[in-house]
């Protein structure tokens, strides 16, 4: 899965609620890099 398309799906999880969403595994590396940001 490209970045890209990767980050919308991320995007588009994240309207819902993104702890009740089953996330791929591209989306958890994603979030893992975020939270590491902080």
């Amino acid at each position: 899965m490209d970045m890209k398309k990767a980050k919308e799906l991320y995007e588009k999880s994240n309207d819902k609620n993104v702890g009740l969403q089953p996330q791929p595994k591209e989306i958890e590396n994603i979030k893992e890099e975020k939270e590491e940001k902080k």
